[in-house]
């Protein structure tokens, strides 16, 4: 589903070290003052309601250098994950780097509503991160009172930010996990794989489905060629946290990269449609059926009882409506129906027009023109 590497997953997964501010810990307001880039600043410390009447309690602060290969990947994910968050979780991007490599940054996502700022003292990015031994990117969660609830790998502070809005975030389970991560990132920079595995499995008991440590978990079995095992790593999770549908993600990517396990995606497809979990987590699954298995008949059929079974609400935003209407066009096409997927994708568009997500409306615009040149075509006499 993220569509990394390896490369970049190694470098996300030394994303941070037990020196970063932990769980538990209290953000304080800086004494030196982050440069805000054509937005107002968000306080780091104590929210108080009279100064700040409009900054909710949660807040994600993200620390990233802007010209990283998957600085603008993550800052996509982000701006997403704000637009679900729908006002209740307020989210920063900070970046070391200078004004211009900033400006330019923002000038690259002219469409997102995340705020930025340019550390151009370099002291408040140090102050989060304990003076140092950290690779960027990094974010942290805070609440109303400047505590840090998360801290982790960037990627991962949607779904951390998804379980504190709901009540499932446990402050004393991420206290307890962070030396285990540490072990776990030891022993992955070590290149030893099989003590990365144990350690992972130490801090699955402490927190079952922890992103990074599965992701490491994954990677190690893999790299003794040996996806069985990888697969049963993430079963077994899947069995420990049943509530979090990532693990059925990483499931899928497992199936694309080991035909082996092929026979496994039937399964996993109806697991999926019968989960409890936000309807936008349905169109990503169906979508990512669609763009990774266009040939395999399970995974079509799939993609439409998942859409089936996910209708979009009546409060759904015109970007949601629109990206569900081009996931339909798509399954249209699949099954062979190009007048109803250019209708479907021809209504993607209108809705994309009228939103903010601008690389939406392009994308949805190619496709169109792209089922149109198709049906006048077929639609020619031979």
């Amino acid at each position: 589903m993220r569509g990394k590497t390896f490369g970049a997953i190694l470098l996300l997964l030394w994303s941070f070290s037990v020196r970063a501010l932990l769980p538990g810990e209290m953000s304080v307001e800086p004494e030196t003052k982050l440069e805000w880039v054509n937005c107002s600043p968000m306080p780091l410390g104590k929210i108080s309601p009279e100064q700040h009447p409009n900054i909710p309690a949660l807040r994600g602060v993200v620390f990233l250098y802007t010209r990283a290969d998957d600085s603008d990947a993550l800052v996509y994910l982000l701006e997403n994950a704000r637009r679900n968050f729908d006002g209740k979780v307020l989210i920063a991007v900070i970046t070391p780097d200078d004004m211009a490599d900033a400006r330019e940054f923002q000038r690259r996502h002219a469409d997102s509503r995340l705020r930025l700022a340019a550390d151009l003292e370099r002291k408040i990015t140090p102050q989060f991160m304990r003076g140092g031994g950290m690779i960027l990117p990094c974010g942290f969660l805070l609440d109303a009172e400047g505590k840090v609830l998360w801290r982790g790998e960037a990627a991962d502070l949607p779904e951390a930010a998804d379980l504190a809005l709901t009540g499932k975030l446990d402050v004393e389970v991420q206290q307890r996990a962070a030396p285990l991560l540490e072990q776990t990132q030891r022993a992955l920079r070590e290149g030893n794989m099989p003590r990365l595995l144990r350690a992972a499995e130490q801090l699955f008991a402490v927190d079952p489905g922890h992103p990074a440590a599965l992701r490491m978990a994954v990677f190690a079995a893999e790299s003794m060629r040996n996806s069985r095992q990888a697969w049963e790593i993430t079963m077994r999770q899947r069995q420990k946290a049943p509530h979090l549908a990532r693990l059925r993600f990483t499931a899928l990517e497992l199936i694309l990269r080991h035909a082996e396990l092929r026979d496994q995606l039937p399964e996993l497809i109806e697991e999926f449609r019968v989960m409890e979990c936000p309807p936008r987590l349905k169109y990503a699954f169906a979508d990512a059926l669609l763009r990774n298995f266009p040939y395999e008949s399970a995974a079509v059929l799939g993609a439409r009882q998942i859409l089936q079974s996910a209708p979009v609400g009546v409060h759904a935003s015109p970007e949601e409506m629109a990206m569900v209407l081009a996931l339909k066009a798509r399954l249209a096409y699949a099954l062979g129906d190009l007048p109803g997927a250019e209708e479907c994708q021809r209504e993607s568009v209108q809705l994309y027009r009228r939103s903010e997500d601008g690389p939406g409306r392009i994308e949805a615009e190619r496709m169109l023109a792209f089922f149109r040149a198709l049906r006048q075509e077929t639609a020619r006499p031979q």
